[in-house]
Order: C-alpha cells, then structure tokens, then sequence
C-alpha cells in the first residue's frame, strides 16, 4: 500500500486495488454519507464467527485508515498464498471467521493528509 495522500478517493482506489489483487476480497455499500459519498465495506472470509473492524469516525481520524487497510493486506496475502498472519494460520482462519473491514465509516469528515 503505498497512498501518500489520504483522501476518499486515494482511499477508494486502494480498495480497487486490493480487488485485483485478492479476489476473494467482497465489496459492498453499506449506505452513503450525507453528501452522497459510498461507505464502502470489505468482507474477508467464511466462517460463522462475524467480526467488524472500523476506522475513521470522526475528523483528523486519517491514519486509521491505512493501518486498517495495511492489516487487511497482510491477511489477504497470507490466505492467498497459505501462510501464517501472526502466528495464525490464515486459511483456517479464513473458514472459521468473517471479517468485515469498514476503512471509512463517516467520509464527510475525512480530511486530506499528506
């Protein structure tokens, strides 16, 4: 992952990116902003277990962003290729849990940094 400036649409096309890249990665829309921005959701396994990490709530919350996308890259990456992510493996995982990655929950308040 590499953006340099994190903004919604720098943002959206990292999401675009590690679509190509992991196509076992889903996106949806969970609904749009005020101002008609898409609230983007990722989902990441299958297993019955469901977990929701979210980043970026408020203003000035733009780091939490990529730390969220970089882990969801790590994770993808072991499950393609069938290693371990910190210890765990990645597959098993993978089948016993689904992960739901929601990087900007308010993208009205997302403001660009450099």
């Amino acid at each position: 992952m590499e953006i340099t400036t994190y903004t919604y649409d720098a943002t959206m096309q990292e999401i675009n990116r590690l679509l190509l890249f992991y196509p076992f990665l889903e996106k949806t829309t969970i609904g749009n902003s005020v101002t008609g921005r898409e609230i983007p959701a990722l989902k990441l396994g299958s297993g019955g277990r469901e977990v929701c990490y979210n980043a970026a709530f408020h203003a000035n919350e733009w780091i939490t962003v990529p730390i969220l996308l970089r882990f969801l890259e790590e994770y993808a990456e072991a499950v393609a290729a069938g290693e371990a992510l910190y210890g765990v493996d990645a597959r098993s995982l993978y089948r016993q849990v689904t992960l739901y990655v929601i990087p900007i929950v308010n993208p009205d308040a997302f403001v660009q940094y450099k």
